[in-house]
């Protein structure tokens, strides 16, 4: 057992939350409970994973997706998500773009190491993952689709072999531009028309391998962390989308 206040300031300095920049009210969201006993690990803040971790016993909810963001309007599916949290006296803490970029319980860090890739450089917030040698794209796609369980898309828009790859967990095709010209390959959970077309001019691989899937390794790898170190019972609650 403990406080809920105090496990969210800790979990606020291990994943560095005031440090990066987020349109994600990231932190403790909803504190309907003073003290933590059991913690659901999410993807999504939704009525649908609140009512499993009712069922679960949980007083706690991590989430990648909270309910807060700026400009965001607090409208009739808002208090309701609110409302069914309070009334079930469960908290609720959301942790998005810190998330994503932690280099130990990472999105991105987490499908680099799932997909057997140890070599990562790192230069101006642009990742490149080196395979030990050349792979097939097609290869290398049902590899994801193995090891995720998803079923990805892949726009061959390069080279047939590939030496690296670049990945940007859940929507983060609006990056495609950055990674052109230095990596064969950019993998990520969903792609828009327009941005489809990137790739395809700047004759470089594609693969979408869900939004959702894409964005569960994070939460399941910080699950870990939290039951280890604060030995908290935890479990992972699991609501697909399909995207």
């Amino acid at each position: 057992m403990m406080k809920t206040t105090e496990l969210s300031k800790q979990l606020n300095k291990f994943l560095k939350v005031k440090e990066i920049e987020d349109a994600s009210k990231n932190g403790l969201q909803i504190k309907s409970k003073d003290k933590v006993t059991k913690i659901g690990f999410a993807v999504d803040a939704c009525i649908d994973v609140f009512q499993k971790a009712k069922k679960k016993g949980c007083d706690l909810v991590i989430v990648h997706h909270g309910l807060l963001w700026e400009g965001m309007e607090k409208d009739t599916i808002f208090n309701r998500r609110v409302n069914y949290l309070k009334k079930n006296k469960i908290s609720l803490y959301g942790v998005h773009l810190p998330l994503d970029r932690h280099p130990v319980v990472g999105n991105n860090a987490e499908l680099y190491r799932i997909l057997g890739i140890s070599k990562v450089s790192h230069t101006n917030h642009i990742t490149v993952g080196h395979f030990p040698k050349p792979i097939k794209v097609r290869s290398f796609v049902n590899s994801i689709n193995k090891k995720l369980k998803t079923k990805s898309t892949l726009w061959k828009c390069g080279k047939d072999k590939i030496k690296t790859v670049s990945i940007v967990s859940g929507r983060g095709d609006s990056r495609i531009p950055s990674f052109i010209g230095k990596t064969d390959c950019f993998l990520t959970g969903e792609i828009k028309h327009d941005n489809n077309r990137l790739g395809e001019e700047g004759k470089l691989n594609l693969i979408a391998s869900g939004h959702y899937k894409t964005e569960t390794v994070g939460p399941k790898a910080l699950m870990k962390y939290v039951q280890e170190k604060y030995n908290i019972p935890c479990v992972f609650i699991d609501s697909p989308t399909g995207l």
